[in-house]
C-alpha cells in the first residue's frame, strides 16, 4: 500500500522542475532562489545557526527544511531543492556540526527543530574548510 501511495504522489504532486527551489553554494555564500524569482543569500562568515526543521505533514507536502540563520535573518531551504545535496555536503563538514542531531532529525516525523551547529568563538568558518 506504501508503494501505491509513493506512486499516485509522484504522479500528482510532481511540482514542476521551474517550481522547485534552487540552492546554490559556493566559497563565500548560501544562496536558495525561489520559483517567483527571490533569492535568500547568507554568506559564511555570517552564518550563526544550523538547523534541520521537520512537520507532520509528509509525504504529501515537504516535510524537512534546512534552516540557516544569520546575524539578523534567517531562510529555510527544503530538503528537496535543487542543489540540496551539495548544501548538506558542506553543512556537515562544518566544524563541530552535530551529526547526530542531524540523524535525528532526517528521522523525525513531528514537528520540531533540531539545531545542528551554532557558531562559536571556536569553530568559526573559515575559506579553509568550505
Amino acid at each position: 500500500m506504501l508503494k501505491s501511495l509513493e506512486w499516485l504522489k509522484s504522479i500528482f504532486l510532481r511540482p514542476k522542475v521551474e517550481e522547485i527551489p534552487r540552492v546554490v553554494v559556493d566559497d563565500n555564500e548560501v544562496r536558495c532562489v525561489r520559483s517567483e524569482g527571490r533569492s535568500d543569500v547568507v554568506s559564511w562568515s555570517d552564518l550563526r545557526v544550523v538547523g534541520v526543521e521537520t512537520n507532520s505533514g509528509g509525504p504529501f507536502i515537504e516535510d524537512v527544511y534546512y534552516y540557516l540563520e544569520g546575524p539578523s535573518y534567517g531562510f529555510y531551504v527544503p530538503m528537496t531543492a535543487q542543489g540540496a545535496d551539495e548544501l548538506v555536503r558542506r553543512l556537515t563538514g562544518l566544524p563541530r556540526f552535530d551529526n547526530k542531531a542531524f540523524s535525528e532529525a532526517m528521522c523525525c516525523t513531528n514537528n520540531a527543530r533540531f539545531v545542528c551547529w551554532r557558531r562559536t568563538e571556536n569553530n568559526a568558518v573559515g575559506k579553509e574548510l568550505m
